[in-house]
């Protein structure tokens, strides 16, 4: 769980906001580029996303960023991947989710996470499952790299778009077959992504990311979706069918990266109206 939460206590902060030109607006936390870097970046109302590459951009002390904005220490807890914006509409302003514009919960520094609150756990739904792992004294075999958990929670990201694509605004599924296509079709949409990977540990991160999606965006029990994928991935092997599938899931990244995202819903509709029946 550590390597979500960098020990470093710098953070780049905009001139503007370092000036005090202009107040906060924009705060993420990405993997650290830095020494003793925290991976907090701060861009105030006047700022692009392109001002943290001026060279007058300053790396600060959380003290510091603190005295420029008190509210920063309600968040800086949070982990890798978190993206809000400081609201200043209302009394006192807050945090929000940057995507939902969903409030964000403090987290005072002596605090447990919200592992509990849906908005967090879809938000970071690896971190969750990793926290959660710790707590139950289970421990990792590997350890990932920022780089790589940062990718894995982008690629999470990616996934419930996907679904979003596939289904609408579907919120359940009529049967465990609908999980498994899904499944298949996760896995040859992340296949694009993680080809190139020759670490031996990285197949399990993307399964165990499929299987975090599939509970974000439908609720679908974690152990559950983990043997839906394992099942898919054993019958890949000799089943044309799954091997099929896979190939569909490809085919919709391409057509993803290509932004030709409509075709994507009628595939899956197509697909699903030829494989199962209900």
């Amino acid at each position: 769980m550590n390597e979500w939460l960098p020990e470093g206590k710098l953070s780049l902060v905009s001139t503007n906001f370092f000036q005090r030109k202009a107040p906060l607006l924009w705060a993420w936390r990405e993997a650290p580029a830095l020494t003793n870097d925290s991976g907090w970046r701060f861009l105030s109302q006047a700022d692009t996303t392109t001002s943290l590459k001026h060279s007058q951009a300053k790396l600060v002390s959380y003290e510091q960023v603190l005295a420029l904005e008190p509210a920063i220490a309600f968040i800086y807890r949070y982990p890798l991947g978190a993206d809000m914006q400081f609201s200043t509409k209302t009394t006192p302003p807050h945090f929000v989710y940057n995507d939902s514009y969903e409030r964000v919960r403090p987290i005072p520094a002596n605090a447990d996470y919200p592992i509990e609150d849906p908005v967090f756990k879809r938000h970071f739904p690896s971190f969750v499952q990793s926290y959660q792992g710790d707590k139950t004294g289970l421990s990792w075999s590997y350890r990932l790299s920022q780089e790589e958990l940062a990718q894995l929670n982008h690629l999470n990201g990616e996934l419930v778009t996907f679904f979003n694509l596939c289904l609408g605004q579907t919120d359940t599924l009529a049967n465990d077959l609908d999980y498994y296509l899904l499944a298949g079709l996760a896995l040859g949409f992340l296949h694009i992504s993680d080809e190139a990977r020759p670490v031996d540990h990285w197949q399990d991160n993307v399964n165990n990311v499929i299987a975090n999606a599939l509970f974000t965006r439908f609720s679908y029990p974690l152990e559950k979706g983990k043997q839906v994928v394992l099942q898919f991935l054993s019958d890949r092997k000799s089943s044309p069918v799954a091997q099929q599938i896979h190939l569909y899931g490809e085919q919709m990244r391409l057509w993803y990266q290509a932004n030709q995202k409509q075709r994507i819903q009628g595939e899956y509709q197509g697909l699903r109206n030829h494989y199962i029946k209900d």
